[in-house]
């Protein structure tokens, strides 16, 4: 019998040598081979590995930590806006006597015939007064708005006639309380039919909405014929 191991004998003996304990196998993950780690579950008993499994285990345990902040950050907007809404909500409806007229009828119009009226408001308030008018149809525009105060220069203010103060043609201007702001509103409309809109008239805490009206048509207002009697 030989002492010694033979070549072959001696290089199986190496391999199995440098093979990981039973357990702990090597795994080829991407091309590379990495040893794979033990974690055992307490109630189980059960071996876990880890080397591919680590990293959708850390995914999954980040999806758990952000998703609750993404909900939180998301109640805490819609929080804001509704808070914002409300605010909004809670502006002091003017009373009417505060303008005039309470609403505006155009009449009977032509198709893309052109009518103006001025709307009178007295501001409650010191601050700056939006306009703006809303339909769905028309092209109406708001074509100036002027701001006028008492000729405090005159013996009696109160019976004096109001003075021009300031002017703005981009549906915004700052009045004082007590003021008079005029509303310069020009209505054209190119579809036909009956044609409802809205005028909003807005400062820091209150507000006014004054409906508008108008029967549009391809020929305007109707005009009674004219019979001549016939000769006989």
């Amino acid at each position: 019998m030989a002492c010694g191991l033979s070549a072959t004998q001696a290089h199986q003996k190496t391999q199995r040598q440098q093979l990981p304990p039973r357990g702990e196998r090597a795994t080829v993950v991407g091309g590379v081979t990495a040893p794979l780690a033990k974690m055992t579950d307490k109630n189980k008993g059960r071996t876990m590995l880890t080397a591919a499994t680590s990293r959708l285990v850390t995914g999954a345990t980040r999806r758990r930590l952000v998703l609750p902040v993404q909900r939180q950050i998301r109640s805490d907007v819609s929080v804001v806006s509704e808070a914002a809404a409300s605010a909004t909500l809670k502006k002091e409806k003017l009373p009417a006597s505060a303008y005039a007229p309470q609403s505006v009828n155009f009449g009977e119009l032509k198709v893309k015939q052109a009518v103006r009226t001025t709307i009178t408001v007295v501001c409650p308030t010191d601050g700056e007064v939006s306009v703006r008018y809303k339909d769905k149809l028309s092209q109406t525009n708001i074509l100036q708005l002027s701001v006028f105060g008492g000729d405090w220069s005159s013996d009696e203010p109160q019976s004096a006639s109001p003075v021009l103060i300031r002017t703005s043609n981009n549906g915004r201007i700052s009045a004082k309380a007590g003021q008079e702001l005029r509303i310069e509103l020009e209505f054209v409309c190119a579809q036909t039919g009956r044609i409802n809109g809205t005028l909003e008239v807005s400062g820091d805490d209150w507000q006014a909405s004054i409906p508008t009206t108008a029967a549009v048509s391809l020929l305007g207002p109707l005009v009674g014929a004219l019979i001549l009697p016939v000769d006989r």
